[in-house]
């Protein structure tokens, strides 16, 4: 089956000894580059991919934005050796995994939309001389853990259960250690606020001070991942090469198995196993603040707030309709963060609303 899917896909000539004899059965194979074994529950229920990857496809981020539907997996694509891509969406990760099993040039990211609760993650790298030299990796968890536990009271399981990815391997320029480091059971409410401060406080801190390539100081944590819309590489992928090996793919360093279990563990934008929420610093204003301009057109929901007035509900200014809001339900009323671009104190803050105000839709 593989050996058709492959030809049909125009890859040429199936890899000799691809398909192998295990244990698991006929199902059971090898993923064609990064050599792990291809498990049952990672393939499509009848071993043929829908090949979502290929078929929807789009030039522009804000082109799939615009009809995925909510919820959905957005995933970037490399498309050449400069960074540009093509971008798609899967129902869930669960459909890219499946969808995607046996590609062979695997160059994909998990998009991390500006303003949506994520788990805890970091992209270390450096650079050494030899092989054996010092990867940092047994210090800087430890350091993220004591950091972490000066700014929020998190319990040390949620720290402990921490999935490590790996890239790390020979370059003409001696060793490059390469982690993606994630807490699946630490979330915040988006990347790109306390997360990007976190990491960069982390970036000062003298033990996790390293080498770049080209031998000149830097910081062991990259704190250019933490922004909106972020492209994050995923497990089993790795950024488009000219030359490729199975050694530039991403996989897990204590190497576990690739089942479909601990591939989701993996997923930056999937806070299923989240444990602790770290809380936003919020100003929480009462509800006579003279913030609550068009209040009456917010559609609210025991998950969500949609705006259905073109007026912002805490600003006052012109918004495009239909706009979603976060919300809490809290005792009494809602607590909502407004996600309109054009209100710049909104970012900061959240406003309680009580429920003697007319929201349609409750």
């Amino acid at each position: 089956m593989l050996t058709m899917l492959w030809e049909m896909w125009g890859q040429g000539p199936f890899p000799p000894q691809t398909i192998i004899t295990t244990p698991g059965g006929p199902n059971c194979g090898i993923q064609p580059m990064t050599r792990e074994r291809l498990h049952p529950c990672k393939m499509p229920p009848n071993g043929v991919s829908a090949l979502i990857h290929k078929t929807r496809r789009f030039c522009r981020l804000r082109d799939m934005q615009q009809i995925r539907p909510e919820g959905s997996m957005e995933v970037a694509i490399d498309i050449n050796p400069h960074g540009s891509k093509s971008y798609t969406f899967f129902e869930d990760p669960s459909q890219f995994f499946t969808d995607t099993f046996a590609v062979v040039h695997r160059n994909y990211y998990e998009i991390i939309p500006p303003n949506q609760p994520c788990c805890l993650y970091f992209d270390l790298e450096h650079y050494t001389a030899q092989t054996q030299d010092d990867n940092k990796l047994q210090c800087a968890p430890r350091i993220i853990q004591q950091q972490g536990a000066q700014r929020w009271d998190i319990q040390t399981p949620c720290w402990e259960s921490v999935v490590i990815l790996t890239a790390s391997r020979q370059v003409p320029t001696g060793y490059k250690h390469s982690f993606h480091v994630i807490y699946p059971r630490l979330g915040f409410s988006c990347n790109h606020c306390l997360m990007r401060e976190f990491a960069r406080d982390l970036s000062t801190l003298p033990e996790l001070q390293a080498l770049n390539k080209q031998g000149s100081p830097c910081s062991f944590v990259d704190v250019n991942v933490y922004n909106k819309n972020q492209a994050f590489r995923m497990i089993e992928s790795w950024k488009y090469a000219m030359e490729e090996h199975p050694d530039m793919a991403l996989r897990f360093l204590d190497k576990r198995p690739h089942t479909m279990e601990h591939l989701l563990q993996t997923v930056v934008r999937r806070p299923h196993l989240v444990h602790f929420w770290v809380p936003e610093s919020t100003d929480i204003l009462p509800t006579n603040n003279g913030h609550n301009a068009g209040i009456d057109g917010l559609h609210i929901t025991t998950v969500q707030s949609t705006c259905l007035d073109t007026i912002c509900p805490c600003s006052g200014l012109a918004v495009t309709f239909a706009t979603r809001i976060h919300i809490k339900k809290i005792q009494g009323g809602w607590l909502l963060r407004c996600a309109h671009e054009v209100c710049k104190i909104a970012k900061k803050t959240e406003y309680r609303v009580s429920h003697s105000f007319r929201c349609r839709g409750y």
